[in-house]
């Protein structure tokens, strides 16, 4: 997979509404950034700042809204929630 430039960058995992959204959806920062070392595709989102990164853990499709910061370059995480099926 080829990965944009900000995928170095340090993942911040920090914000109210995703730590909220770990609780619920049974998953927990570890398991995030698992994820992300495992993606198998990323895309465009629906927000122009915002983007898509895909994996499968735990034999579940998961779908990670990031946004990355280019000045601060660093990549908020925004949320994190299963899907029926990868791109």
């Amino acid at each position: 997979m080829d990965k944009p430039e900000w995928w170095d960058w340090p993942f911040d995992c920090d914000n109210v509404h995703l730590v909220d959204r770990m609780a619920l959806r049974h998953f927990n920062e570890a398991d995030l950034r698992d994820m992300i070392e495992h993606a198998v595709a990323w895309r465009p989102g629906e927000i122009a700042t915002r983007f898509s990164i895909y994996a499968r853990y735990d034999e579940v499709h998961w779908k990670m809204v990031v946004e990355p910061d280019p000045r601060a370059q660093v990549v908020a995480v925004v949320t994190a929630y299963t899907v029926e099926a990868l791109p």
